[in-house]
């Protein structure tokens, strides 16, 4: 759990949420491509959207105020 004296610091927090999804036959440069164009979205402007073919595509939120989600204060992996 965050101490006050951080909360009072960082928040409130912003949370970029992407879901990508592709089939099984779907290449990691495909599933890169997807996120690139989430990104140029981001930065047009977009806060939220979508795009998708029934089995391959995104979509993105971004929120604030949001809660963290990280169960640890800081980690390095």
């Amino acid at each position: 759990m965050a101490s006050q004296a951080w909360k009072d610091h960082a928040y409130p927090l912003q949370l970029i949420t992407i879901e990508l999804q592709g089939t099984r036959h779907s290449d990691r440069a495909a599933m890169l491509a997807q996120l690139k164009e989430v990104v140029a979205r981001i930065e047009s402007g977009d806060t939220q959207g979508e795009s998708s073919d029934d089995d391959f595509g995104y979509r993105f939120a971004l929120s604030s105020p949001a809660e963290s989600v990280f169960d640890q204060p800081a980690s390095q992996r």
